[in-house]
């Protein structure tokens, strides 16, 4: 029997001061900056924004009337803080805040809670070829009570970093984050980026493949774009975060090499392949990187057979088709472990691991201008990005580098956008199902960070076994930008959370 536990509403105002994706309010501006000709790619950096791109004039210009504001100190307000420009370069220092304030009504709380996030950003171009952004933050919160508890489990506050609970102040955390690059581009075709960030691949609102969901990791990519093609090579370094013993101490590594190749087979139509290889570090070491990994030329699957190794290797497709450069269907497809004939066998048999996104989105069409939609399905196995121990894991700090609900779940998720000059109108509604561990000792396939060797059953495993968790979110913002410059907006929302359990 189903029994509902907790309702909350939250209601709160919001300045924002930040890069996509930091501010949810901004990435509806860049839902679909991508043109459709030979660049297209599904590979985003997701905090890299400058000046000239095609993404940043998107939202300055045509998204919401940079070039004619009506309203008095104009010239003040539509500038960054601190902007230097010369004939090839230019510098800009802008503040990063995020204040949100409310109260919750709920059958846990009836308190206020709020978010106070202070920082600062700086994007630097020396010249045409060599770029550099930066930015540092320190967040806190008292986040609501689904929040709270999430927070708690993991020690990690979602996408910022590891929290400090503040016990003389209840329910309250703290967390820094700090994130920069360098991306530095020798030739047209050829591009190369030392960063300290985060990445996204697909089309989607989430990702099966890479998202930008878990805190930010130390990275080294190539990007090598040429006619039809472009490829992205990266090796980055993640830390498996205990979630009991003591909160300090030098932490055990972990790292990943990611290949993904991108052709543009028609005008219209991108096709994305994917591999990915998940290694364990020497826990006596500092660093342990696997050279066979390192090199962007090779294929990593007959490469990790050939030198017998035990790491977590996931392969995945990425396809898209764009027509009258309004509607986009979009598909991805993730396959961890697969034996045909247990899978022919309809058996359950637990290391058949595969994950699915098939997704449809308008983009301001002609019979409503300046609207958008998008409506998205994700589905995953159980066992799903696990591997035998959670240093292997498809997982950093006890956050899922992919989908944020992990393994064994479905989610169903409809948004919709309405934009006109500096107003912004958005509603969101989205559902999930998932299926929760049952035990401390054993696995039912949906906790990534345990160990597949921990299994309950060999065969008969299906989606949303264990305790059954029902989740409705929805969420409706009013925003205003204030500042296009420096991306800072003003929101009024109501947020609304339903929750289920078995």
């Amino acid at each position: 029997m189903k029994v509902k536990f907790f309702l909350a509403c939250l209601f709160y105002l919001s300045t924002i001061s930040a890069q996509y994706p930091l501010s949810q309010t901004l990435s509806e501006f860049l839902v679909e900056y991508q043109q459709v000709d030979s660049s297209y790619t599904s590979f985003r950096d997701p905090f890299i924004v400058f000046s000239g791109d095609s993404a940043y004039e998107a939202i300055t210009k045509d998204s919401i009337g940079y070039e004619n504001p009506k309203w008095l100190l104009s010239r003040v307000y539509n500038r960054s803080w601190f902007q230097h420009t010369g004939e090839e370069d230019y510098i800009k220092v802008d503040p990063y805040l995020d204040m949100r304030f409310g109260p919750e009504f709920g059958d846990y709380s009836n308190e206020s809670v709020w978010r106070g996030t202070r920082g600062a950003m700086m994007q630097w171009q020396l010249n045409e070829k060599l770029k550099i952004y930066s930015l540092v933050s320190m967040h806190g919160e008292e986040p609501d009570y689904f929040e709270n508890v999430r927070n708690r489990s993991t020690k990690v506050m979602s996408g910022v970093g590891e929290l400090k609970y503040i016990e003389s102040r209840n329910r309250q955390y703290s967390a820094i984050q700090s994130m920069g690059a360098m991306e530095y581009q020798p030739i047209e075709v050829l591009k190369f980026t030392v960063g300290h960030g985060k990445n996204f691949i697909g089309d989607g609102y989430r990702s099966l493949i890479l998202s930008d969901l878990a805190t930010s990791y130390p990275y080294l990519k190539m990007n090598f774009n040429y006619w039809k093609f472009n490829y992205n090579a990266i090796v980055a370094e993640f830390i498996d975060l205990p979630t009991d013993g003591p909160g300090s101490g030098l932490r055990q590594k972990k790292y990943g090499s990611f290949h993904f190749l991108d052709i543009n087979l028609s005008k219209n139509i991108n096709f994305g392949f994917f591999e990915g290889v998940i290694w364990a570090g020497d826990s006596l070491e500092r660093i342990s990187l696997d050279v066979n990994y390192i090199n962007p030329f090779v294929v990593i699957r007959p490469l990790e057979f050939n030198i017998g190794s035990p790491d977590n290797m996931l392969i995945g497709f990425n396809a898209s088709w764009k027509f009258k450069n309004t509607y986009k269907l979009y598909y991805q497809f993730v396959l961890d472990e697969l034996m045909s004939k247990e899978l022919l066998a309809g058996n359950g048999w637990w290391a058949n691991k595969y994950a699915l996104q098939l997704g449809a989105r308008i983009q301001d069409p002609n019979w409503f201008p300046n609207f958008t939609a998008r409506y998205e399905f994700n589905w995953a196995r159980p066992f799903m990005y696990s591997h035998m121990t959670s240093v292997q894991s498809y997982a950093h700090m006890n956050q899922a580098l992919a989908h944020p609900l992990g393994a064994n779940f479905y989610e169903a998720l409809l948004q919709t956008a309405y934009k006109y000059k500096r107003w912004l109108i958005q509603f969101q509604t989205s559902y999930y199902q998932v299926g929760n561990e049952v035990s401390d000792s054993t696995s039912i396939g949906q906790d990534i960070q345990r160990s597949y060797y921990l299994r309950e059953n060999e065969y008969n495993n299906k989606v949303l076994q264990g305790n059954l968790s029902t989740q409705w979110l929805n969420q409706f913002k009013l925003s205003w930008c204030v500042n296009p410059a420096n991306f800072m907006f003003a929101e009024l929302g109501i947020y609304q959370r339903n929750i289920w359990e078995q």
